[in-house]
């Protein structure tokens, strides 16, 4: 994504807002660019945007310019609701952060005039540089997609390839059985329903490591470059169907995403792993609700519009295609899944 910037001096007083936008109080933040290890990035180009986007003009509340030699871009601005940020530079990937303030809830109890506190906070924003991306299997498991499953029968385990995206024979085209999957559902009425799945690796050395935290989730990069070698130690776990439940209320919080491996093998003689593959599988964008990345439904409309039983389950992934190769940094339009449409651009 890139915008254009136009250089401004910076200035304590505020121009006049158009008196048909309301009652504004002041806000001061002095955004600071910084790289994975902390360190501050200079001349990196910094877009600001106060308020409502459809009110934004420049000289009131869009503010653009480049860091300074401590990767600083302090902006003073009147505010009725929150801060866009966003921030890019030649060899990284884009970063777009939303500053809400301690206050920015009860900004109707503030006069116009007054000063949003605290004033002139610190608002760290992490720019990621761009490694070595490479060619991944991709799918994302979002609403209307074609990524879906079907639960082929309940009750018992059923084999799923995660290469070829697809329940194995006789039940798919799948070749390998990297999952076993249980659905246990019920349907007592459109108020009454459920689904407990449980998913396993048939693979003893393979397995899922929970990935609790996204560092500098602000950039285009949210999820880990690399995946470890070794940590991968959930091999089987219960997925209910979804809770919505605000993720910041949730007394146990559901992993924000995986990191993955399969197709392990280990060498009889020396008992050592000689090969595995290597992915991650990631959360919904943006996912406020507390819910697993396997997704699981239980209903479905028929022909006639009618709720029916039909659970099914989805997930999105990414998946390097070489053996031993723990590299996760896709190249943005190199979707080697044979049915992806190879013209749209995905998240790295």
């Amino acid at each position: 994504m890139n915008f254009s910037f136009l250089s401004i001096c910076y200035s304590q007083e505020i121009p006049d807002m158009p008196p048909t936008q309301g009652d504004y109080a002041i806000i001061k933040i002095s955004p600071k660019v910084i790289d994975e290890n902390g360190a501050p990035i200079k001349d990196a180009e910094v877009h600001v945007a106060v308020g409502n986007p459809l009110e934004y003009k420049d000289g009131y509340n869009d503010f653009h310019g480049e860091t300074d030699e401590q990767g600083v871009f302090p902006i003073e601005s009147k505010i009725q609701t929150s801060i866009i940020i966003e921030v890019e530079k030649l060899g990284y990937y884009f970063s777009r952060l939303v500053y809400i303030s301690p206050q920015n809830q009860v900004l109707h109890k503030i006069k116009s005039g007054d000063k949003i506190q605290p004033w002139n906070p610190t608002v760290p924003i992490m720019l990621k540089r761009i490694g070595k991306p490479i060619p991944m299997i991709v799918r994302l498991g979002l609403s209307g997609s074609n990524y879906i499953y079907r639960a082929p029968r309940l009750g018992e385990e059923v084999g799923f390839d995660m290469i070829k995206a697809d329940w194995v024979h006789p039940d798919g085209k799948g070749e390998i059985a990297d999952l076993l999957i249980r659905f246990n559902s019920e349907f007592t009425s459109p108020e009454s329903y459920k689904t407990d799945a449980t998913i396993r690796f048939s693979n003893p050395d393979d397995g899922l490591l929970p990935i609790t935290e996204l560092i500098g989730k602000e950039s285009e990069l949210k999820y880990p470059r690399a995946a470890p070698e070794n940590g991968y130690e959930v091999k089987s776990l219960i997925v209910k169907s979804p809770i919505y439940e605000a993720r910041s209320e949730a007394k146990e919080k559901q992993p924000l995403g995986y990191l993955f491996k399969i197709r392990t093998v280990r060498d009889k003689a020396t008992n050592k792993i000689t090969s595995a593959q290597y992915g991650k599988i990631v959360g919904r964008p943006n996912a406020q609700e507390n819910s697993n990345p396997f997704e699981f439904n239980t209903l479905n409309r028929n022909k006639k519009r009618e709720l029916v039983l039909d659970p099914s389950f989805t997930f999105s992934s990414y998946l390097n295609p070489t053996p031993n190769d723990r590299n996760l940094e896709y190249d943005q339009q190199n979707n080697l899944a044979p049915e992806a449409d190879k013209g749209v651009t995905l998240a790295p």
